[in-house]
């Protein structure tokens, strides 16, 4: 059975339409069309329902272009929420008046182009995306791909802008009027938003480099039970990129096993304070706060540094510190 189009005759040669219009679609051509589609988002039946409760309210859907059901060539690549939504109030309502939805149809050729950029409802994720080329460990590759995506989009190329806040991001006193400080209190963090399409550009790009390093992660890192061990991870990748991709592999080692590390080398303090914070439930730190560890750890480490008494950071109040600027290793900050 094919789509059917106002005022015209139905199709018979396939179940998409193969120009734009307005079209209803039956139950059985909605399965074949979700089934064969290329949307990479998940289908959620909480949506679904949502858009199948608002047809019922309406009686109707709306006609305008950003709620139109999108294919290119014969793959739906927007609209599926609403598409089953409509498949649940046929279910419900069989002696019901077909609905009419403003339908959609682009060259197969700009599929990639178009399907990253519009989002009429939900907005598609990374990690769906990820999911539908079957990478595994998809948060910590999207994690991954996110620090990098910012570092190319970034003016200026640091270890805040890395892990997704600016420098006016650090936590700091508000004061009232007097001058007097009125409560310590944080800030909105400026996390840019990275847009799909260049998340997309750049996995495809270095999919490899993630990829390794999403694996040193996994098998090293999150075996310890560290807290914020995403970010930790994050971070060090960061550093691989701003710094020394070889030496930042090796300390994202040590961090995770601890091998060789005596009571006075950086490292050992930072592990000290990591497994401190499993025995203490109540302590609380912003991951934020882990990332700034991060840096202060390796810049100590890299230039062979003894270990102060404590790793502090100091992210807000009079004393607060700006976020620690990366070293190479050799005393020059890497940009």
């Amino acid at each position: 059975m094919s789509a059917t189009r106002a005022s015209a005759p139905p199709r018979k040669a396939s179940h998409v339409p193969t120009k734009d219009g307005f079209y209803t679609y039956s139950i059985e051509q909605i399965d074949k069309i979700l089934e064969h589609g290329k949307n990479f988002r998940v289908y959620n039946a909480f949506d679904a329902e949502a858009v199948c409760e608002q047809i019922e309210r309406n009686r109707g859907w709306p006609d305008t272009g950003a709620s139109a059901i999108v294919f290119a060539g014969d793959s739906l690549i927007d609209g599926q929420h609403r598409l089953g939504g409509y498949r649940l109030y046929q279910q419900r309502h069989p002696d019901a008046e077909p609905i009419m939805f403003r339908t959609v149809v682009i060259p197969a050729d700009n599929a990639r182009s178009i399907e990253l950029l519009i989002d009429a409802g939900r907005p598609r994720s990374f990690a769906d995306y990820l999911r539908k080329k079957g990478v595994t460990a998809r948060v910590t590759v999207a994690a991954l791909v996110g620090v990098d995506a910012r570092l190319a989009m970034a003016k200026v190329k640091n270890m805040a802008t890395a892990v997704g806040y600016a420098a006016e991001a650090i936590r700091m006193p508000e004061k009232g009027e007097d001058g007097k400080p009125l409560h310590w209190t944080k800030r909105k963090h400026a996390a840019r938003r990275v847009p799909l399409v260049n998340l997309v550009d750049r996995f495809q790009r270095f999919r490899k480099d993630y990829e390794e390093f999403t694996k040193l992660i996994e098998t090293d890192l999150r075996k310890t039970k560290f807290r914020s061990t995403l970010m930790i991870g994050q971070s060090i990748f960061a550093i691989s990129r701003l710094a020394d991709p070889d030496m930042a592999k090796l300390f994202l080692k040590l961090v995770a096993t601890g091998d060789g590390i005596k009571t006075g080398d950086p490292i050992f303090k930072f592990r000290e304070l990591l497994q401190a914070d499993i025995r203490a439930p109540r302590t609380k730190r912003h991951r934020l706060h882990y990332a700034a560890l991060v840096a202060k750890t390796w810049n100590a480490w890299i230039n062979n540094e003894p270990a102060t008494s404590r790793l502090l950071w100091r992210g807000y109040g009079y004393n607060a510190e700006d976020f620690p600027v990366l070293e190479s290793g050799n005393g020059e900050v890497r940009r």
